[in-house]
């Protein structure tokens, strides 16, 4: 809304309910929303993907970490060396299976 986005209010929605779809859910809003920027304000798009991906990376890096180590009263740090190593040793099905467990 602050950049003047035509449908900013339901992408916003949409990127909300696609964030509790674990891995690829917030591709999906942030895709779906670079997508509809494009296609009506060519200019705005490299600053909606920039901000989405801005947003993610702290949500997903310092709030979702801090919050889950202080529900399971693990350090954030170790919750990130647990799901670096389901997905060395597991793969994808590690890696998902890390995600599904916070």
């Amino acid at each position: 809304m602050i950049l003047k986005i035509d449908f900013a209010f339901p992408l916003a929605i949409f990127a909300a309910v696609m964030d509790l779809v674990p891995t690829v859910g917030p591709l999906l809003g942030a895709g779906l929303a670079v997508l509809v920027t494009l296609a009506t304000d060519p200019g705005k798009f490299i600053w909606v993907g920039l901000g989405y991906f801005i947003i993610q990376f702290l949500a997903s890096n310092l709030i979702g970490l801090k919050i889950q180590g202080s529900q399971m009263k693990i350090h954030p740090a170790f919750i990130i060396i647990l799901t670096v190593l389901g997905a060395y040793f597991a793969g994808i099905l590690g890696l998902l299976s890390s995600f599904r467990s916070r």
